[in-house]
């Protein structure tokens, strides 16, 4: 069963692909659509460690992240998985459900009841109910292109974060 499926642009080796995680692996194709998977002869992807694949996004480095149920998030440098949720500050879960960059480089994962997860680049910063997230359990995150506003799809609705106020505003019915 697919889980998600983006399209990635900068993608260190491969210039741009399409990324197609399912529960127990991640796929890859060229622009061209190519098939590759990881660890097959030829294919300088290895494997992700983590069960249960929901989620994958590349930063501007060009290198791959993925958000995994009962797995964690794992950064994919140089040809070698990195265990992220090990870093300093990301909270006590390990389902994560969402992930995107946004205009300022930082990283995003929406978890399962710990609200959302940012990376600085050196440490791991958590915002929830307490911060303005309208529900712990983050399904989705987007960031608009043009202005970087996050949004976040959570257990209690709509979350905006505008980066240029450093502002959170939550949309209900």
């Amino acid at each position: 069963m697919l889980s998600c499926l983006k399209f990635a642009k900068n993608v260190i080796a491969w210039g741009c692909l399409f990324l197609a995680g399912t529960y127990a692996s991640i796929s890859l194709a060229d622009g061209a659509g190519s098939p590759a998977r990881p660890g097959e002869e030829g294919n300088r992807f290895t494997a992700c460690p983590a069960p249960f694949l929901m989620d994958a996004a590349t930063d501007a480095q060009g290198n791959v992240w993925v958000a995994a149920e009962d797995g964690g998030v794992w950064k994919l440098e140089a040809g070698t998985w990195r265990a992220m949720h090990r870093e300093p500050g990301f909270p006590p879960t390990m389902n994560c459900y969402a992930i995107a960059e946004d205009l300022q480089g930082r990283i995003w994962v929406g978890t399962d009841n710990q609200g959302v997860a940012v990376w600085n680049g050196e440490t791991w910063k958590t915002y929830d109910q307490l911060s303005g997230l309208l529900g712990e359990r983050v399904f989705a995150i987007r960031v608009s292109p043009v202005t970087g506003v996050v949004a976040l799809a959570t257990s209690g609705g709509l979350t905006l974060y505008d980066p240029a106020g450093k502002t959170w505003k939550g949309i209900t019915r």
